[in-house]
């Protein structure tokens, strides 16, 4: 029973995108675990909130692979702070497994901070290019199947002509993120808005406009003394008929000065659930921060209906910051004309 629950899912697996590529697009974006440790990609606004002159980062996400090939994201950022305002790029390319629909994008990222009654204002936008590809050949079409041998025979013509391989569109992110700064209670409201323009993302020749999706994220940093923190938050996202939520909470120790230059480690949790469908996945999140270098790695434990499938299998996580220190002359000489 098992074996042929993973068949099933395996041929829904295949299906599912290619019929993206027919029908109206409504794929999800791409989306982590780690949201907090890929900041640009959950919302535009995250951009120049660091101490350092600069930020790189690096996630990965590899999910399914119980079942098919699989499904794998990557996003690597870059920024930098300049006397007025952020700026920076970011990259992300999906990979949706046996299918071949690969994803790119490219986005270039600006924001700007500013104070507001007591609050800090964060603004920030992003504009870039998307290019999305499937290998057309490489997949089973109705018109393919062949009643005599009762398989799919992929030198028959599929009488999909009209479907193109790639398709390359601009795109435009905008976010807003507010923070009330203390000493023990810092609550946090952000919130997100992608594909603005609503582009068009269709691999045949009709208009296919893809929806805007939003996200909301809120929380609190809980500072419990100058060693302990707890950070409870609440991602929420919505794209077209599909809904998220992510809650849960981090732990924070911050080290005493040590000789390996170790300044923190947390721990956390968080329940992925559809908003009136089953809960989704379990998740555990671990990781330090020693000298400039923040790592993480989490696990999401499949409960759904799927878990009979995946053996409870969901995916894991790897993400990297590293964030670069201010460089301060040394020493300041001005020069006089009266010596």
């Amino acid at each position: 029973m098992n074996m042929m629950r993973k068949a099933l899912l395996r041929i829904a697996l295949l299906i599912l995108p290619l019929s993206f590529c027919i029908h109206p697009l409504l794929s999800q974006d791409i989306h982590f675990s780690q949201y907090v440790a890929s900041p640009l990609t959950l919302n535009p606004a995250s951009g120049g909130d660091y101490e350092g002159a600069w930020r790189a980062m690096a996630i990965y996400r590899s999910q399914w692979a119980a079942i098919s090939t699989p499904f794998e994201s990557i996003a690597i950022g870059y920024e930098k702070k300049f006397e007025k305002f952020n700026g920076g790029l970011v990259f992300l390319n999906d990979r949706t497994g046996d299918v071949r629909l690969n994803s790119n994008k490219l986005y270039a990222n600006l924001g700007l901070v500013r104070s507001l009654a007591g609050l800090e204002l964060r603004l920030g936008g992003q504009l870039g290019l998307a290019h999305k590809y499937v290998d057309v050949n490489s997949l089973s079409y109705p018109n393919q199947f062949n009643y005599g041998s009762g398989q799919f025979d992929p030198s028959l013509p599929n009488g999909e002509n009209n479907i193109k391989n790639s398709i390359l569109y601009p795109d435009l992110n905008l976010g807003i993120f507010l923070r009330r700064n203390s000493e023990k209670l810092s609550p946090f409201l952000g919130l997100s808005v992608f594909h603005v323009t609503h582009p068009n993302e269709s691999f045949s020749g009709y208009t296919e406009r893809l929806p805007m999706r939003t996200n909301v994220n809120l929380g609190i940093n809980w500072r419990l003394s100058p060693q302990i923190a707890f950070v409870p938050e609440v991602l929420y996202s919505h794209h077209t008929k599909a809904h998220e939520l992510l809650a849960g909470a981090h732990a924070y120790y911050y080290l005493l000065p040590n000789a390996l230059q170790a300044k923190s480690l947390f721990v956390g949790g968080e329940v992925r659930t559809g908003l009136g469908r089953n809960t989704d996945a379990l998740i555990v999140i671990a990781g330090m921060e020693i000298k400039k270098i923040r790592a993480g790695i989490s696990y999401d434990s499949n409960v759904s209906q799927l878990s009979d499938a995946t053996n409870s299998q969901g995916a894991f996580e790897l993400s990297l910051i590293y964030t670069g220190i201010i460089s301060v002359p040394e020493q300041i000489q001005i020069p006089c004309d009266r010596y």
